[in-house]
């Protein structure tokens, strides 16, 4: 007498079996008391995995786990470079704009078309005028609190840095992860 596959008795267990192929072991399984106890056996088991409680897995077989799925790998000097590399490139692109922007006479006498970057220059020295007014009020806020009264041109270098990191930072957030993510 044949008995039924391992795969027929799972298939059989959880329902996935063909209709034609159910028959054949419904038929199998009355005149054959082995592949019973096995398909009893079978249901028992599913029934109870089904039925044990979750457990949380403790840190160190995780741990272990994950160290053989995902090797760590050493924080090289060429890596850190290569992680930095975007912040990098953008500091330059905005510091290669500011100075772009300072250096052309037609950006400041308005004589051509307005182009993308006279317009990036106006929203940039516009954020500038706000940072510079706030820091202005703060600064009169500090002098009446008898601290040092501090120079225009120290105004001038704090708030084109806080624009520039801020800048940096959705240039970063914006187009350099976005593009990242898409090249992986």
């Amino acid at each position: 007498m044949n008995h039924l596959t391992v795969q027929q008795i799972l298939e059989y267990v959880d329902g996935t079996i063909l209709n034609g192929e159910r028959t054949q072991v419904v038929a199998h399984l009355e005149s054959c008391p082995r592949c019973r106890r096995e398909v009893d056996l079978q249901r028992a088991l599913a029934k109870g995995v089904r039925d044990a409680p979750l457990t949380r897995p403790s840190r160190r077989l995780v741990d272990r786990i994950m160290e053989t799925v995902l090797p760590a790998t050493g924080n090289s000097l060429l890596r850190k470079i290569v992680n930095n590399l975007g912040n990098l490139l953008a500091m330059i692109v905005v510091l290669s704009i500011f100075v772009y922007a300072l250096s052309t006479p037609s950006v400041w006498k308005g004589d051509a078309a307005p182009s993308v970057i006279s317009e990036t220059f106006k929203t940039y020295t516009g954020f500038y005028d706000q940072v510079s007014r706030y820091l202005t009020t703060e600064s009169a806020k500090l002098q009446s609190k008898g601290s040092t009264p501090s120079s225009r041109e120290g105004e001038k270098i704090v708030a084109l840095t806080i624009i520039s990191l801020l800048a940096l930072a959705a240039l970063d957030k914006f187009v350099i992860r976005r593009v990242m993510r898409t090249k992986l």
